[in-house]
């Protein structure tokens, strides 16, 4: 589906969230959403009457609770699973484990984050489908796996720092210089809305960083625009960048 259907959907889902919540006089829960899902959630609602939570506090996926009272109590219904990578197994990666959870035929939304972190597979899931999970992956690529119940284990966020050079802060040229690429190939991926600027799409390639701010392509990674700090022999400007990794 198109980006710009697949918004209009979310809105009308956002919507419907909201009138249940007021017209039942209880907090009503969204699926997992994505973080260009929860900006453009939290540009139609208001705070006071929203929450948002992915199961530990440095979730990327949040499920959003929607509330009638801000008083309310919300059981966000998110139970964190994990299952031991077994040693001669240690190269299994992250794409098998979401391959793995993405073969039980269910939609991605019913799933938060996932990860592997110090010898675990760890995986985040609506509690309504945790015993399902539980009983039907018994393997993640070829390695046995038993899931269990456990308590929130944080996911530590890698980063390194590298630096980028470019003419101007331009969103395509930072991009260039992030991916590797000629302006205009980058100019090509930002019209194929594979560009997003602190989680909302990008639609100028003359829209402009500034520091702080989280750049994030498909297919090449995400990235935190840091200090200018100098220019080059040909008055490029100098930009520290923070790279996920």
């Amino acid at each position: 589906m198109a980006q710009g259907n697949n918004s209009i959907e979310l809105s009308a889902r956002i919507k419907d969230w909201i009138v249940q919540s007021q017209r039942y006089h209880v907090p009503v829960l969204s699926c997992f959403l994505t973080e260009e899902e929860q900006a453009q959630l939290k540009s139609m609602c208001r705070n006071d009457l929203v929450r948002l939570y992915g199961g530990c506090d440095a979730a990327i996926r949040q499920r959003a609770a929607f509330l009638y009272d801000e008083d309310d109590y919300v059981d966000f219904g998110i139970i964190c699973l994990r299952a031991p990578v077994l040693k001669r197994f240690n190269d299994v990666t992250h794409r098998d484990l979401l391959g793995a959870l993405m073969s039980l035929g269910l939609d991605r939304s019913r799933f938060g984050d996932c990860f592997i972190q110090d010898g675990y597979l760890v995986a985040y899931v609506d509690e309504e489908i945790a015993d399902y999970v539980k009983r039907n992956i018994s393997s993640v690529r070829k390695m046995p796996v038993q899931f269990e119940q456990c308590d929130p284990i944080e996911p530590v966020r890698r980063t390194e720092m590298m630096k980028v050079n470019v003419s101007s802060l331009r969103i395509d040229c930072v991009v260039a210089a992030l991916a590797n690429v000629s302006r205009t190939v980058a100019a090509e991926m930002i019209a194929q809305k594979r560009v997003s600027i602190d989680h909302k799409l990008v639609e100028e390639t003359k829209k402009l960083c500034n520091n702080g701010n989280t750049i994030s392509i498909s297919g090449k990674g995400r990235f935190i625009v840091g200090k200018t700090t100098g220019t080059t022999r040909k008055d490029r400007m100098i930009v520290e960048v923070e790279k996920f990794v």
